[in-house]
C-alpha cells in the first residue's frame, strides 16, 4: 500500500502515522499478536512489525471467511468506507391487544428496530484485504 502512486507516479503516502489496523477474526487473534503484538520472534531477533498495527478483531469474519484479513489505514482524514444512514432507527412495538392480532390471537408481543442505511467504498485505497489463501483480493 505504500507503493501506490498517483496519476503523475507520485506517492500517495499512505501509512505514514498511526493507527493503521489489523483486522481479523477471532481464529486469526493469536496469529495477529504474533506478527505485530510480539516485540522479539521465535528465533530471538527483533520482530520489525511489532507495534506497526493494532489489532481489531471482528465477531463477523467466522466460517467461511476465517482466514480473512484486512489492514485499514485509520490517520487520514478520508475513510476507505462510507455508512450513510437513510433513515434514523425506529422502536416498533406490536404490544396492543387492540390494534395487533398477534397479541388478541395469540397473546404475542413483537419489538423491533426499522431503520435503513447503506455502505460502500469511498477511498479503496486506504484498506487492503486478503482472502488468506493467496497474495491479495
Amino acid at each position: 500500500m505504500r507503493q501506490l502512486t498517483d496519476a503523475r507516479g507520485y506517492p500517495l503516502g499512505f501509512f505514514l502515522q498511526k493507527p493503521i489496523y489489523l483486522v481479523v477474526g477471532p481464529g486469526l487473534e493469536s496469529t495477529a499478536y504474533e506478527i505485530v503484538g510480539v516485540p522479539t520472534l521465535p528465533s530471538g531477533g527483533a520482530n520489525p512489525d511489532y507495534g506497526k498495527a493494532e489489532i481489531l478483531v471482528s465477531p463477523w469474519l467466522v466460517e467461511e471467511y476465517e482466514t480473512y484479513w484486512f489492514l485499514v489505514d485509520g490517520s487520514q482524514a478520508i475513510r476507505p468506507f462510507v455508512l450513510q444512514r437513510r433513515s434514523r432507527p425506529e422502536w416498533v412495538a406490536k404490544d396492543d391487544p387492540e390494534t395487533s392480532d398477534e397479541v388478541f390471537k395469540r397473546n404475542v408481543f413483537i419489538y423491533g428496530v426499522y431503520e435503513r442505511k447503506a455502505a460502500g467504498y469511498l477511498f479503496w485505497q486506504l484498506a487492503y484485504g486478503s482472502t488468506g489463501t493467496g497474495t491479495g483480493a
